[in-house]
């Protein structure tokens, strides 16, 4: 290509030159433009008239202009980037006919009319819509790249477009506040906006996240607790069980050589976190009384539930709840205590 426009641009006053314009399709005038000094052709895309004719025209005109090129010398430079069905177009030209580029230029885009494509307008800014889980942020952007290709387009119209697709209000009255007067300064204030709700909402993700970390460093310590202790958490005492019509206590002495009772193991609990006030019979330990017994409470729900201590069952609803204290400083009678089985014990959970 650069060893063409090297022979076209030789000394236009040789004859040769008047005698070869007569065959081609320029004028003496366009043929006789020089090229300008030091000029190498630039790498342009050629074009076969299957894409946008006016893409092409203003790439080529930008790069040429870049040098310093005339008028003329941009028509008698331009079949250079012409192949394919482009090519064939331009030898068809009448010899002699071409005298200006705009013209020139002007011919192909109405020969390549229906290889343009589809120029953005107005009216399809104003018919984009943020989809319903479309980020705020991606929606802007999205509507950029619609706008930067709608020519010569108000600002005023960008924002009313822009309000009128977005879905948040909030939004919506930020950007009408700033009242832009470049689709620039409309599109800074957006991002402006959308910089802030972001932080604020890394915020409340890092807020929520600890919190989250805080709860479930909480249940772990909780599960790793003792059983007695676990037995005065919050979860538990909303827990409701069957009412009764007689305490725990007595209910576990009534049943105390059944075969379907089960006995937990001692307690775990260190002997400084004991109340020696109180002593429950179901553990054969201080620490609580026996009507407080959460463990019990859980057993004598499950025998209710497998069909034991049906007589125990109240049927008004109400639960009593005594507690049953050993004297200060003293364990109840040995005697009092229940038999001693050869049953597995249960795992000790208050």
């Amino acid at each position: 290509m650069d060893h063409r426009i090297e022979e076209l641009a030789r000394d236009q006053s040789r004859p040769t030159v008047r005698a070869f314009s007569s065959r081609t399709s320029f004028t003496d005038d366009v043929m006789g433009a020089p090229a300008p000094r030091g000029f190498k052709m630039p790498t342009i895309p050629q074009y076969d008239g299957t894409t946008d004719p006016v893409d092409h025209l203003e790439t080529f005109r930008a790069m040429m202009l870049l040098h310093g090129a005339s008028d003329g010398f941009l028509c008698w430079a331009f079949p250079i980037t012409l192949t394919g069905a482009a090519r064939d177009w331009y030898s068809r030209i009448k010899p002699s006919s071409v005298s200006n580029f705009e013209d020139f230029g002007d011919d192909l885009v109405r020969h390549f009319m229906s290889s343009r494509r589809l120029r953005k307008t107005t009216a399809s800014l104003m018919a984009l819509r943020q989809e319903d889980n479309e980020p705020l942020k991606v929606f802007v952007r999205r509507f950029n790249r619609e706008a930067l290709q709608v020519p010569n387009l108000d600002p005023s119209a960008a924002m009313s477009a822009l309000l009128a697709g977005a879905r948040s209000n909030d939004f919506r009255h930020s950007v009408a506040r700033q009242n832009p007067h470049s689709l620039a300064d409309l599109m800074a204030g957006a991002e402006e906006y959308i910089a802030v709700e972001e932080t604020l909402a890394t915020l409340d993700l890092t807020q929520r996240r600890t919190s989250e970390d805080k709860n479930l460093t909480k249940q772990r310590r909780d599960d790793k607790a003792p059983a007695s202790r676990r037995e005065k958490s919050p979860q538990r005492r909303e827990e409701n069980f069957t009412p009764l019509n007689t305490s725990r206590r007595h209910i576990l002495a009534a049943i105390s050589d059944e075969e379907f009772m089960r006995w937990p193991g001692r307690m775990i609990s260190k002997g400084n976190r004991r109340d020696p006030s109180k002593y429950c019979r179901f553990h054969r330990d201080h620490r609580h009384d026996t009507d407080e017994s959460w463990q019990l409470k859980k057993e004598i729900e499950q025998l209710i539930g497998r069909g034991y201590l049906k007589k125990y069952v109240r049927s008004d609803g109400r639960k009593p709840e005594r507690r049953e204290k050993s004297p200060q400083g003293h364990s109840p009678r040995r005697s009092q205590l229940p038999p001693t089985r050869n049953k597995s014990p249960l795992p000790s959970s208050s």
